[in-house]
């Protein structure tokens, strides 16, 4: 079995050519759910491709990064060595 390869799937190859790439974070249940009803609605709203409408949603999130960051809240303190 040696020298066998697996070759990437051509949906994967042709994402790669035009600027694309895959992530995984971990989220809640109920935000990947929210997530993707969010990118389900949009999509019956306007017909896009839904790798146009998570690049949006990602992008608007980075927009309001500095928003989100104070929802959040400080950081919890390092442990000290």
């Amino acid at each position: 079995m040696s020298g066998d390869s697996v070759s990437p799937l051509p949906e994967a190859e042709h994402a790669e050519t035009n600027g694309m790439t895959r992530r995984s974070w971990y989220v809640s249940n109920e935000a990947g759910a929210a997530f993707a009803a969010a990118v389900d609605r949009i999509y019956w709203q306007i017909r896009k491709p839904k790798h146009r409408i998570v690049s949006e949603l990602f992008q608007f999130a980075v927009n309001h990064s500095e928003e989100i960051a104070a929802d959040l809240g400080s950081a919890p303190p390092l442990p000290s060595s």
